[in-house]
């Protein structure tokens, strides 16, 4: 579990440098689409996310240890690590560059990519991890409509 949870915490923390005072400036400057959360509700969204990445990398991280004799069993970790650093730099995207464009197009694929590794992982290494992503894949279709509306309203 440690394992996880530092992982977690350097992934907020590259998350955090990246947004830097964005959140206080920036984005709050910026007109919001109807359905769009409060700056509040990103947060309580940030945590979800944050514990949701402990727990499945806590999970493929049993999957690494249980197969010691099969090299692919690093496969689902990895492609969810890959998750993650995705993520982090979409917010280098958004509050780093300020780009709202690239932000929108860059989460299509990514959105895919998450869908995607959300059903390896459930079907060949552990269905909680892999739920627990597509609970995320999910999200992202709000994601994408929210995204959408914040690029073409500024």
């Amino acid at each position: 579990m440690i394992i996880a949870v530092v992982i977690v915490v350097i992934s907020a923390a590259i998350g955090a440098v990246a947004a830097g005072d964005a959140l206080s400036g920036w984005y709050r400057g910026l007109r919001q689409p109807a359905f769009g959360l409060p700056l509040w509700g990103w947060g309580v969204v940030g945590a979800i996310y944050y514990c949701a990445f402990t727990v499945v990398l806590f999970r493929l991280l049993g999957v690494t240890r249980a197969g010691r004799e099969d090299p692919s069993r690093f496969v689902p970790l990895a492609v969810t690590l890959g998750i993650m650093l995705g993520n982090e730099l979409w917010n280098v995207v958004l509050f780093g560059w300020h780009d709202l464009f690239l932000a929108f197009a860059v989460l299509w694929p990514f959105a895919l990519y998450v869908a995607l590794v959300a059903r390896y992982v459930y079907r060949r290494a552990d269905r909680i991890a892999g739920a627990l992503l597509g609970g995320y894949a999910v999200w992202l279709v709000y994601d994408l409509a929210w995204m959408y509306g914040l690029w073409q309203l500024n």
